[in-house]
């Protein structure tokens, strides 16, 4: 199947999440999923620690997610059955089967910062080409002791201003270091903080799992699965190859503005096109809103609007 048959269907971005109890792994998660509730399909599974259930939010079905409690040092058998989990995933043909990515958390917020079986899946298990996004949650606590050595030499605003900073440095001189150099590294690092607020974010995490994965079609799956940050969709849609071409087909008047408009809404599958481009269903809201808020269920594009969104796109190029 090519690359303009995926794309005709929406498909499923599946991730595997690894982590000790109280790691902040469902919080992460009901984030991604944009869930309020926590609601998930009744069929997941949800509270069986059985890494093949899956397990998908109502609020967000286009992430499938995966959970395992993680590697107890010495667990031969859980470091079996991850394996096996993670090989069978990775080789699997259909791209709704396909395991996509793997997040392994870590809380940072207790002595036992890093256990040796952290260490251990790091060193033995092989992800067969899946990337592995380090997680370090609850790292508010990391800054918090930073906060307090600066405040030794310097004001309260000045230590509150450096802290973040000196938190990171220090942390990955301490700590991240002995996971770079491990046999199977991760391929990108995020450092989370606050996740118990009304207002975390977890967009970094898309970001850079969308910067790990190996080609453009997972990359265009997981841009138009996540709901959280619409503009890094629009971004990704933007320096895509295939997109560039039509943008410039569509300056040169060699592709026409429907054509266009098709392309565009091709990376927002959870919008509905309903009939033909005309007056009856065009809503008024200029692209510039529609692209960046949830946009009317069945918002129709007419050459007015097109020319108002290829002006957008051409201000993001600059």
């Amino acid at each position: 199947m090519d690359s303009q048959e995926i794309r005709k269907k929406p498909g499923r971005f599946r991730a595997l999440i690894i982590g000790r109890p109280n790691a902040g792994k469902t919080t992460i998660l009901r984030c991604i999923a944009r869930s309020a509730d926590g609601r998930v399909d009744p069929s997941s599974g949800r509270g069986v620690h059985d890494i093949a259930k899956e397990l998908v939010f109502s609020s967000n079905p286009g992430f499938v997610f995966h959970d395992s409690r993680g590697i107890e040092a010495g667990a031969t058998n859980e470091m079996q059955i991850i394996q096996a989990f993670i090989s069978k995933g990775a080789t699997a043909r259909s791209l709704n089967k396909k395991l996509h990515a793997i997040w392994y958390c870590i809380p940072t917020d207790n002595a036992r910062l890093v256990a040796a079986a952290e260490l251990q899946f790091f060193d033995q298990i092989d992800p067969n080409g899946v990337p592995v996004i380090l997680i370090f949650t609850k790292f508010e606590s990391q800054e918090a002791d930073a906060f307090g050595r600066l405040q030794e030499t310097c004001s309260v605003d000045d230590a509150l201003l450096q802290a973040p900073k000196q938190a990171r440095q220090n942390f990955e001189q301490d700590h991240l270091s002995r996971f770079k150099e491990r046999k199977y590294p991760p391929k990108e690092v995020v450092y989370l903080k606050n996740m118990d607020r009304e207002d975390a974010q977890c967009s970094e995490i898309i970001e850079l799992t969308t910067k790990a994965l190996n080609n453009d079609i997972l990359k265009w799956l997981l841009a138009t699965v996540q709901e959280v940050n619409l503009r890094f969709r629009i971004e990704q849609m933007l320096e895509n190859s295939s997109f560039k071409k039509s943008l410039n087909d569509y300056r040169i008047q060699k592709l026409k503005n429907t054509e266009l408009a098709k392309r565009v809404w091709k990376w927002f599958p959870h919008l509905w096109m309903k009939g033909a481009y005309d007056d009856a269903y065009y809503d008024d809201d200029d692209v510039h809103d529609a692209v960046y808020a949830p946009p009317p269920r069945f918002m129709m594009m007419k050459k007015t609007s097109l020319v108002k969104f290829y002006s957008i796109c051409s201000q993001h190029q600059q």
